[in-house]
């Protein structure tokens, strides 16, 4: 028998004390396919669901061209997105100095209003609603109404953009490189300052938007769709009572006025409409 010094016998105790248990099973982690459904059997289950509403919804007898849609277990029939054969891509326009030169001379010669005309003549590529839209830059006015028929040159365009700018900076109105109407009227006073003439249409305008509970059909001529919407007012609830809104405030980048007209005129001018801040 080996004789063990007590401080040797002491010192492998404590060893075989701080040795790892190998014969202990290691702790078993939950099982993630039990506690939670897989990442595929979610997306299964939502696809599922998704083909049975399309199934449903997509297909409609009124609309023949719907048919095709989907296939018959509800999923997407990826031809029928895409663009039929031999169809050429939609040519890319560009606004240059050429198109503006050629807006300049269509305005010379048909006037302000008469975008179809010009487009037909010199920009058959953009539609007379585009070229609305340019010429409100062109003249630096929002509201082309009192310009309906304007004609004049290059220099009298600037002219006017840059009365109409100073008028804007004067009571805060310039916005976006044009001159918009103020709660205040203050713009309007000033345009009628400025262009006695303006009067007149401004008071036609301005009856034609104060008619109440009006129905109101889309102009077949876009030429006298203009901006009449531009004095229209509308009055949103606040903890004060009322405060008056002007129509381009709530469709901010819509550039159809036909759209526009038709979605609000048919309300009465006191309406109150449900807009967000």
């Amino acid at each position: 028998m080996t004789n063990v010094e007590p401080a040797q016998e002491s010192h492998m105790e404590q060893a075989a004390l701080e040795a790892p248990a190998f014969d202990q099973q290691p702790k078993q982690e939950p099982d993630e396919s039990e506690t939670a459904p897989k990442v595929e059997r979610v997306f299964d289950a939502r696809q599922q669901r998704i083909n049975e509403l399309r199934l449903k919804f997509c297909v409609r007898d009124e609309f023949p061209i719907t048919k095709n849609m989907i296939h018959s277990d509800g999923t997407l029939n990826q031809d029928y997105f895409r663009p039929p054969k031999g169809a050429k891509a939609e040519v890319a326009r560009k606004w240059t100095d050429k198109e503006r030169e050629l807006l300049i001379k269509g305005i010379e010669k048909h006037g302000i209003g008469h975008f179809r005309e010009i487009s037909e003549e010199f920009l058959p590529l953009w539609s007379g609603n585009d070229l609305r839209v340019k010429s409100m830059r062109l003249m630096g006015r929002q509201n082309l109404q009192l310009y309906k028929d304007w004609k004049g040159t290059e220099q009298d365009m600037a002219r006017e953009f840059e009365l109409n700018k100073a008028i804007g900076l004067k009571y805060g109105a310039w916005k976006a490189g044009t001159l918009v109407a103020d709660d205040d009227g203050m713009v309007a006073k000033a345009i009628e300052e400025q262009w006695p003439n303006a009067g007149k249409k401004m008071s036609a305008v301005v009856d034609l938007a104060s008619e109440e509970n009006s129905s109101v059909s889309t102009p077949i001529d876009e030429d006298v769709e203009m901006e009449c919407h531009y004095f229209l007012y509308f009055y949103k609830p606040t903890n004060f009572g009322y405060r008056r809104i002007m129509a381009e405030d709530i469709m901010d980048g819509i550039k159809d006025s036909t759209q526009l007209i038709n979605a609000y005129i048919p309300y009465s001018t006191h309406s109150c409409l449900e807009i967000q801040n």
